[in-house]
């Protein structure tokens, strides 16, 4: 301990550290959907990460035989996340807690979206309806390009394990967990908390 180790493994911890790859584009032979705008439509400060409310969204899945999932939002500026409780990984239920999203947070102010081309984000005239602008899509089997929601669904199963029964959470567990998420540490925001980066973001502006 007086030379500074923990005593921890490599492997013991939860996940391990990975060489940093190149970040942009990387070629890749699988392409989106006709019709749907791809990343390279995407406005450069959703690209370079420089203004707030520039968006990525998944689902997380429920156990195999549950039908329930979450819907999951992260600002790729900030990285404030959001998580709603969605009945069915479909396109509808998606519909629906995309409104409730904005009829409870009127503050809100998404610039775009960026998802994956999976079966409940396909009808995207109806999600740009509801949030009044743009999404854009990633490629198949290219999920490093949405990888700011792809880390917070990996908090998201600290908690929840593959297996989990989705059905049975609660608003208040939810409302824990984005506490817990929002309040780790991050690199990439110089040391702060998401809370912390978006109040200094607030006080700059």
């Amino acid at each position: 301990m007086n030379q500074g180790d923990i005593g921890v493994q490599y492997g013991e911890t939860p996940y391990r550290p990975t060489r940093r790859k190149k970040k942009g584009l990387r070629p890749h032979p699988a392409k989106v959907c006709p019709g749907h705008l791809q990343l390279e439509d995407r406005p450069q400060e959703a690209n370079q990460r420089s203004e707030k409310g520039h968006y990525e969204m998944n689902t997380v899945v429920s156990s195999i035989n549950g039908k329930v999932g979450l819907l999951v939002l992260i600002d790729r500026c900030t990285r404030n996340s959001m998580i709603q409780l969605i009945n069915s990984i479909s396109k509808e239920a998606v519909h629906r807690a995309l409104k409730k999203i904005m009829k409870e947070n009127s503050h809100l102010n998404i610039k775009s979206v960026t998802t994956d081309n999976g079966c409940a984000f396909k009808d995207h005239k109806s999600i740009e309806k509801i949030l009044k602008y743009n999404v854009y899509y990633t490629r198949a089997y290219a999920s490093y390009e949405k990888g700011s929601v792809e880390n917070c669904n990996r908090l998201v199963r600290r908690w929840y394990p593959k297996g989990t029964d989705l059905s049975h959470c609660t608003k208040s567990e939810i409302r824990a967990l984005l506490t817990w998420i929002n309040g780790i540490h991050k690199k990439s925001l110089d040391s702060m908390t998401v809370t912390q980066y978006t109040e200094m973001l607030s006080r700059a502006s």
